[in-house]
């Protein structure tokens, strides 16, 4: 009767399985995660150092400011959601004249607009066309062009609300 002959390779697995799982249990114990056996407790105690490094106390900055802040009482944006309260408002940077703003559903869902002037952009929708995408989650995206500015919509919204939503921007009053 022939005799089985041992599987040939698992010697060295099973060596590299209990090494690893040797130096992990000696880091979990030098970090102190887990307990020493008080046997191994000595040793353990000269690897360590004496004392910690003392820590350095960094100066803390002031908060920063608001990214938003409410329009001024005669800054008004140039473009906005008919019929819905402005959250918040702020002209981009870099002198464009292009604005950021956000304004409350009446759901209660934030919807941000972003308009910036037709010459800064690139692959820009003809006027009067709408470009919806959806975004992952519940967000959708509706891009269109209204009076020389490409205008962003961005919230938590179907399509079928951005589109609407597309339709009732009007400009400055």
């Amino acid at each position: 009767m022939p005799r089985a002959q041992p599987k040939r390779g698992w010697g060295g697995i099973l060596l590299l399985v209990v090494f690893a799982g040797i130096g992990v249990t000696g880091w979990l114990m030098y970090s102190g995660r887990i307990a020493v056996p008080a046997a191994l407790a000595g040793l353990l105690a000269k690897a360590k150092p004496a004392a910690p490094a003392p820590e350095t106390k960094v100066a803390s900055r002031p908060p920063a400011a608001p990214e938003f802040a409410p329009p001024p009482p005669d800054a008004s944006p140039a473009i906005l959601l008919q019929g819905m309260p402005i959250e918040n408002y702020r002209p981009l940077a870099g002198n464009t004249g292009g604005l950021r703003l956000l304004q409350r559903e009446n759901t209660g869902e934030l919807i941000t607009l972003v308009a910036r002037p037709v010459a800064d952009t690139v692959g820009e929708p003809a006027e009067g066309e709408m470009r919806l995408d959806s975004i992952h989650g519940d967000t959708t995206t509706g891009i269109t062009t209204f009076q020389g500015y490409v205008v962003t919509l961005r919230g938590s919204v179907g399509p079928t609300t951005m589109r609407e939503l597309l339709h009732r921007l009007a400009a400055k009053p």
